[in-house]
């Protein structure tokens, strides 16, 4: 219902500047070429840290993306960290850089740089970068809430 009313204004410009039927196919063309060049703009636009942050002001908060991972970990700052516990019980702190951007892209890992497992109570480097298949994954805590809601104690 949103796209056909949002089409509503576009159908109006194609039509005021090629005036004809609609089967033409100059019509078609400037119509199609209107509408993606607007939407891609559009989509373009949100996708930007102060348009999200603008949109998430007025209480819209839906994101664009389409995984958990592109929603959240993706706009936390570089220094922000996670603890990345594992079903079996095992604790992995890092700084996400990497992971799904959508259901079926078929990426079902997380990437975390300067990794550190919990050991005997302490955090033990284990490398400098670390893979952490998702499937293995109970849950992920955040240092920061990166999605512009805001957060009560």
């Amino acid at each position: 219902m949103i796209s056909v009313v949002a089409s509503l204004p576009l159908v109006a410009l194609v039509n005021a500047v090629i005036p004809g039927q609609v089967t033409q196919i100059e019509y078609v063309v400037a119509l199609l070429v209107l509408a993606l060049t607007v939407g891609y703009g559009l989509a373009a636009a949100r996708g930007t840290r102060p348009v999200e942050r603008l949109l998430a002001r007025v209480g819209y908060r839906i994101q664009a993306e389409g995984s958990i991972y592109a929603q959240t970990l993706k706009h936390m700052s570089a220094e922000a960290t996670v603890v990345v516990e594992l079903h079996d019980g095992r604790q992995i702190w890092g700084c996400p850089r990497s992971g799904p951007q959508n259901k079926d892209d078929g990426v079902d890992e997380l990437y975390l740089v300067y990794p550190r497992a919990r050991a005997d109570g302490k955090w033990v480097s284990v490398g400098e970068g670390l893979i952490v298949p998702l499937p293995e994954v109970s849950t992920i805590s955040l240092s920061e809430e990166p999605t512009g809601a805001p957060v009560s104690p």
